[in-house]
């Protein structure tokens, strides 16, 4: 009979040198790839190491990336400066908003929209900042390089958004533009978002002594910890995460040194959005 498309779609892979150099032992491998793989193999094959993106008719918008880029920096320099209060914040707010929105070449829409955007989300920047003052914390560093060998065998490096003191411990943040938060469960059943607690390893090695981890949303202005309270009550720290943690990344960085590429998403969330749904031998199999 007819030979069927799924038929014909195999799984990637390969044997190659390059492979060596990217992420052999004596490579620094990127914190942010461990993750970007550990979503799904396959896509990260086609556009990490191809740098294949699909043909797209340009909406009118603004690139994610850029816009992520923009927060980064705003928030980079906002918290680095201390304020006393609201009013404060808001007239380093618009300094600050001002020059980095001069520095890029967007429409005028998009730099309102920022703007805006910015100046509604100022009192609940205060409201987190606060509540982080109270706690004890202070800003310490923003956009921090690290890396170092978490395992033997394996280098890692990264940058670190943002890192707040608090006596001889600290605790690591990462912004994000859209909404997101961490899941304990997730982290040590599937080893989800490692990226934190990857940081956390590279930090201890450098010495600090990190008592949690952050994702700081910028679209719900609020952070989602590890441990969280619940974590807490069942006396986790996170050691407990990194441990694991480092148990995915062993998995994770075998399986590139291999060339294996696999078609399997570690959340069927992210096969709605993949432009390579019709050639994806993990969806074709049961179409």
């Amino acid at each position: 009979g007819p030979k069927t498309l799924s038929s014909n779609l195999t799984e990637i892979k390969i044997k190659s040198p390059l492979l060596k150099k990217q992420f052999g032992e004596n490579s620094h491998i990127r914190v942010t790839d461990i993750d970007y793989y550990r979503t799904c193999p396959r896509k990260f094959f086609i556009e990490k190491i191809l740098g294949l993106e699909p043909p797209q008719i340009r909406e009118y918008g603004i690139e994610p990336l850029l816009l992520g880029t923009i927060i980064h920096k705003i928030m980079e320099e906002l918290i680095s400066k201390p304020f006393r209060d609201l009013d404060e914040l808001r007239r380093n707010a618009e300094v600050l908003i001002e020059r980095h929105l001069n520095a890029v070449q967007i429409d005028r829409y998009w730099k309102n929209f920022i703007k805006d955007s910015f100046g509604l989300a100022l009192s609940d920047i205060f409201e987190v900042e606060s509540e982080l003052r109270d706690e004890g914390y202070i800003f310490m560093k923003a956009e921090i390089p690290v890396e170092g060998e978490v395992v033997r065998g394996i280098r890692l490096r990264g940058k670190i958004d943002r890192v707040d003191k608090k006596g001889d411990s600290v605790e690591i943040l990462d912004y994000k533009t859209g909404s997101s938060r961490l899941s304990s469960s997730q982290v040590i059943k599937n080893g989800a978002t490692l990226q934190l607690f990857l940081y956390a390893t590279l930090m201890k090695i450098m010495g600090f002594k990190v008592d949690r981890v952050g994702i700081y949303s910028m679209k719900d202005v609020s952070i989602s910890w590890i441990p969280g309270k619940t974590d807490k009550r069942n006396s986790m720290t996170v050691d407990d995460f990194a441990i694991a943690s480092l148990k995915f990344l062993e998995e994770t960085v075998s399986d590139m040194r291999d060339g294996t590429f696999t078609a399997k998403p570690l959340n069927e969330q992210t096969c709605r959005n993949c432009h390579e749904r019709a050639y994806c031998p993990y969806l074709q199999a049961d179409a």
